[in-house]
């Protein structure tokens, strides 16, 4: 696997919003607040996204608790909803129990007395942000490793770790002769037996046309 580097021309923001998605996939966020941004241990692709600068953080939204264990009032609760900013209205039943993302701290009208509104945690994205507008990035390529398992065409050839070996060359395959890196693997080849899940190995120097050729 590779690392993934971006670096960017930093603006005095107090922190920077990257998106990104792999060949067109799930789009995630991160924040930084500094140049260059790693993402670790990346599999091969193509890799983009956006850089946006904030410049205010903005305000964070409220989850509130409603509760109403009285008989006797229905009513309504009155907020500001977190994702729009528009001022909503919810009915408020006898029995009622349910949560709101809210701006402002929720008010119970038209009955409902007995009805009790609680504080929690942080909920959905901060509003009133200021920020740049987005740009842009693509990255086409980080480092493709393919890793196999390995069997020495002789028995005295010392083996990698747990058999394991990469390669970046794609069009090495299953059953190709190979010699390895590594003073200890000088003069001696292997068999590509199987792939692998494994993200660490010996790297593979070349590929030979068999066993025999190799050995000669």
């Amino acid at each position: 696997m590779a690392n993934l580097v971006l670096t960017f021309t930093t603006s005095g923001a107090s922190s920077y919003k990257i998106t990104y998605q792999k060949d067109g996939g799930t789009t995630y966020t991160e924040y930084t607040s500094t140049s260059p941004w790693t993402l670790n241990n990346v599999t091969c692709g193509t890799y983009s996204g956006t850089i946006t600068a904030i410049c205010d953080e903005g305000d964070n939204c409220t989850t509130y608790t409603i509760n109403n264990p009285s008989m006797d009032s229905d009513g309504d609760v009155e907020y500001t909803d977190c994702a729009t900013g528009n001022l909503t209205t919810q009915a408020v039943t006898y029995g009622a129990n349910f949560t709101i993302c809210s701006r402002t701290v929720p008010q119970i009208v038209n009955g409902a007395s007995g009805a009790t509104v609680t504080a929690g945690g942080n909920c959905g994205d901060p509003y009133n942000v200021e920020q740049s507008t987005s740009v842009a990035w693509t990255q086409d390529y980080t480092d493709c490793y393919y890793y196999f398992k390995v069997t020495p065409c002789v028995a005295e050839a010392p083996v990698p770790l747990n058999n394991d070996v990469y390669t970046t060359d794609s069009t090495l395959q299953v059953g190709d002769v190979v010699t390895l890196t590594g003073s200890a693997h000088v003069g001696y080849c292997y068999t590509l037996t199987d792939t692998s899940s494994a993200t660490s190995g010996v790297l593979i120097a070349m590929q030979e046309t068999d066993c025999n050729s190799c050995l000669t």
